[in-house]
């Protein structure tokens, strides 16, 4: 997950000129990566893993919620992409 999340936030500058499209196939692989990390630190702790429907449904309902995430957090909150050259209340760049 820390991998992942640093991944993104390496990204993060030039994912500003992504697409939604892009970005989120960005983010898919991002969890595909995360859920097949797990898979693999449980087999190699000899831990139960959860079973593979579980994961994909996990995956699967992630990967299509994720949109309708940004757009709820566009319409309710006001949450927009930041444009390259945005400044913030202090007048500092981004």
């Amino acid at each position: 997950t820390i991998l992942a999340a640093e991944y993104l936030r390496a990204w993060a500058e030039r994912a500003r000129t992504l697409s939604l499209p892009l970005e989120w196939m960005l983010v898919t692989g991002a969890i595909g990566f995360v859920i097949f990390g797990n898979r693999i630190v449980h087999f190699v702790t000899m831990l139960e893993a959860p079973g593979i429907v579980t994961d994909l449904q996990f995956f699967i309902s992630t990967v299509l919620v994720y949109p309708l995430v940004v757009g709820m957090s566009h319409l309710v909150f006001g949450i927009r992409k930041m444009a390259p050259g945005d400044v913030n209340t202090l007048g500092r760049k981004i």
